[in-house]
């Protein structure tokens, strides 16, 4: 599939509508519920929602699954509201399935036209002779499939009287509650998928697809990394089209050549006046100083917001959820690193306190005229207190001897890589 420059555009990507309802005859809903996948703690759908909200759009995170115990703790610590869920996605999926097979043997739902969910006084009006067609042997044969421990151990005994009335129970509170979605319940999904495999799935599906590479540090963060972000919708709505850059950035490295004709840009030969570049100091020079220990969960800026992106970052509640209207937040959350261990907390101090500083200057490494690293020899090999060397083995050979990330040191003018989930300084 490939995607090219629309006429009259200043954009690589589209020059459509940003109404995405508009000339369909579709009313904009008041409120757009969405479902993430492999949500992790929540960050993108976060992010969806709040500029989605900025737009006008009402979009609500309802749903959410990841497999990851942590995350998923995190996720439903901040945010009760969601319906999170801690397993595989395409078990999730597999799951739904059998919820919408139950809600339709249960009279819940019929030809799968629920757009209304049905209240328990409804439920009350049901025939007396359609509630009978619900078959007990049906509805644990369904059981059978994998619901329990031996999955053949269940038979319909004088000990199941009653299963039926729970069950039906159990599923209309889930119903009405929507604890799962049906067909037609979520209006966005959004999730880190394989982006050729998404591509193909939603094309497969007769949906409209497109991909666009977007530059973080291009839209006011002082990020290197690169998103490829796909986008698919009913044939019948309008896309929109990508957000052009706002920023100029420093751009390291180059995207795969098949996604040249994706990137999000300007054409040729314009000259938008974009905002300066953010740099690492932009972002963070206002936090307070911490030590390898650092145990709070809350401590207070080191200082006023010096930049505005850190003003930004403790705006009200009508630019970032979560504040009171007209409050400043003056409490930063949740600045701890990950402790190092005695060895490595010993490497990194070290490290000359320079820009570009790695385990490069360490006694015994020598950088050849290739910019390889190697060993030293005229020097004796110096080691920790633990025995263990100063110079670990395992950062020679990084990237083939070319690599200065080991133990490496950010600075305030960079704009910097994105950080790991876990920031060890080897990586």
């Amino acid at each position: 599939m490939t995607f090219s420059k629309m006429e009259g555009s200043n954009s690589t990507i589209s020059s459509e509508s940003n109404d995405i309802h508009k000339d369909v005859g579709i009313k904009k809903p008041i409120e757009m519920k969405l479902m993430d996948l492999f949500s992790g703690c929540g960050v993108m759908s976060t992010e969806l929602c709040l500029g989605a909200n900025m737009t006008g759009v009402t979009l609500v995170t309802k749903w959410a699954v990841d497999l990851n115990e942590y995350a998923y703790e995190s996720l439903k610590y901040n945010h009760p509201e969601i319906e999170v869920r801690n397993e595989k996605v395409e078990e999730f999926l597999t799951f739904l399935k059998e919820w919408e097979s139950l809600c339709s043997l249960f009279l819940l739902i019929g030809d799968k036209s629920h757009q209304k969910h049905i209240s328990p006084p409804e439920m009350d009006n049901i025939e007396e002779d359609e509630e009978e067609e619900v078959d007990n042997e049906e509805i644990f044969e369904i059981r059978r499939k994998g619901y329990g421990e031996d999955g053949d151990t269940l038979e319909l005994e004088d000990g199941l009287c009653g299963a039926k009335d729970k069950l039906q129970e159990f599923l209309t509170d889930g119903f009405n509650s929507m604890i799962l979605l049906l067909s037609g319940d979520v209006d966005v999904i959004c999730g880190g998928f394989l982006g050729r495999y998404a591509l193909a799935r939603l094309v497969g599906m007769n949906y409209q697809a497109r991909l666009g590479m977007m530059v973080a540090g291009a839209y006011g963060l002082p990020l290197l990394v690169s998103y490829a972000c796909v986008w698919g919708a009913h044939h019948i709505i309008k896309s929109p089209q990508y957000p052009l850059p706002t920023h100029n950035v420093v751009l390291r490295g180059h995207s795969p050549l098949e996604l040249e004709s994706n990137v999000v840009t300007y054409d040729e030969g314009s000259a938008p006046e974009l905002k300066n570049k953010l740099f690492l100091g932009d972002a963070i020079s206002d936090f307070s100083r911490m030590e390898n220990n650092e145990s709070r969960d809350e401590m207070p800026y080191n200082s006023e917001p010096r930049t505005e992106f850190q003003k930004f970052i403790r705006s009200s509640k009508e630019v970032m959820p979560g504040l009171t209207t007209g409050q400043q937040n003056s409490v930063l959350y949740d600045h701890r690193p990950l402790k190092l261990n005695n060895d490595d907390y010993q490497r990194v101090c070290q490290i000359p306190v320079r820009k570009g500083a790695n385990f490069r200057d360490l006694k015994g490494v020598r950088v050849r005229a290739d910019n390889k690293v190697e060993w030293d020899l005229t020097v004796d090999r110096e080691y920790l207190p633990s025995k263990k060397p100063l110079v670990p083995d395992y950062a020679m050979p990084f990237m083939r001897g070319t690599s200065s990330k080991p133990f490496g040191r950010l600075w305030w003018d960079e704009t910097v890589p994105i950080v790991v989930t876990k920031a060890e300084p080897h990586n």
